[in-house]
C-alpha cells in the first residue's frame, strides 16, 4: 500500500472513528471526518486504502488526481472516489479550505458506484 501524506497547516476540526463491525456489515461506517485549512505543501498519495472519499472545497484551491485525469478543486468542487484506486491530491496555490470524510461498507460501495 503506497502512502505518503504532508500535514495540513491548519486543521480547523478533526474526530476519528474505528468502527467494530465486520466488513461485510450492509451499514456505511464512518472512518474519519475533518475541517482542513491546508497550507501549500499539503499532499495525499496513497492506494489500497478500502474506503471511499467525500470533500468538498469551501475555499482556496486544490487539485485531484484520479483515473489517469486532474480535477481541479475550486469552492464547490466535491470529491468522491474509491480510495482502492490509486489517487493524489493536495493544495493547488497557497491554501486549499475544505471538508472531508472517509467512509465504507457494502452499502456505501453500491452507493458509490451507482453515482
Amino acid at each position: 500500500m503506497l502512502y505518503e501524506y504532508v500535514e495540513p497547516a491548519n486543521v480547523l476540526e478533526f474526530s476519528a472513528h474505528t468502527p467494530c463491525a465486520s466488513a461485510d456489515d450492509p451499514w456505511i461506517r464512518l472512518y474519519g471526518l475533518a475541517h482542513f485549512d491546508a497550507g501549500s505543501d499539503y499532499i495525499v498519495r496513497r492506494d489500497s486504502l478500502p474506503q471511499f472519499l467525500f470533500a468538498y472545497t469551501l475555499g482556496g484551491e486544490g487539485r485531484l488526481r484520479y483515473g489517469e485525469r486532474d480535477y481541479p478543486q475550486r469552492q464547490g468542487s466535491i470529491i468522491l472516489i474509491d480510495c482502492n484506486q490509486y489517487h493524489e491530491y493536495g493544495t493547488s496555490g497557497s491554501h486549499w479550505d475544505f471538508v472531508w470524510f472517509h467512509f465504507d461498507g457494502l452499502l456505501a460501495a453500491q452507493y458509490c458506484r451507482r453515482i
